[in-house]
């Protein structure tokens, strides 16, 4: 897809996923020249969107990833906080409405992520979605080990070394790191 938004407040199982997506897009030797990391705090839609349409440098494919997107609207308002030029800079898309409206150039995909999870009302999010798709990291407030997908990626990185964990004892763990999943995995 051209547009993809994940999303989650653990930073690390949004990095791995966007580690994996670029992995399937351009394999390591390609990435020079055709794979580009924005800060989203400070990102000018019009610079995005000028990367987006150049084309990639003798390959197929161009990836852009938009760490921290923050001019994605957050379900929780105390999640961000913009400076004021940020948000007199994210406050008027009206250019990049137009923008998304259109069909995306076929050579490029764009990341977005986000350490927090962004209204699903968000205009936005909406637009980018008629184009693309989202991943998205929920926590539990009581935990399902089906459900907990740093449960579930802890317990296949286990199992990659020939190693278990118990239910409990992870349920320990995770009461002693809380969320943080890289804690979890050094633990």
């Amino acid at each position: 897809p051209p547009y993809v938004v994940i999303q989650g407040e653990d930073e690390m199982l949004v990095t791995e996923s966007v580690q994996k997506i670029a992995d399937a897009i351009l394999p390591e030797g390609e990435r020079e020249f055709n794979y580009d990391v924005l800060d989203g705090k400070e990102l000018e839609f019009a610079d995005l969107f000028s990367l987006a349409h150049t084309y990639p440098f003798l390959m197929e494919r161009r990836l852009i990833w938009v760490k921290e997107a923050h001019f994605f609207a957050p379900q929780n308002k105390d999640a961000i906080k913009l400076t004021p030029e940020a948000k007199k800079r994210f406050s008027d898309t009206t250019d990049v409405k137009a923008i998304l409206t259109e069909e995306p150039p076929n050579f490029s995909t764009i990341i977005f992520s986000a350490s927090f999870l962004i209204k699903k009302s968000d205009p936005l999010l909406k637009l980018i979605l008629k184009w693309g798709e989202q991943i998205t990291f929920i926590t539990a407030k009581s935990f399902n080990p089906s459900m907990d997908k740093t449960y579930q990626l802890a317990l296949e990185k286990l199992t990659a070394r020939g190693k278990n964990i118990e239910l409990d004892a992870y349920r320990l763990l995770k009461e002693k790191c809380g969320n943080n999943s890289r804690l979890i995995f050094d633990e």
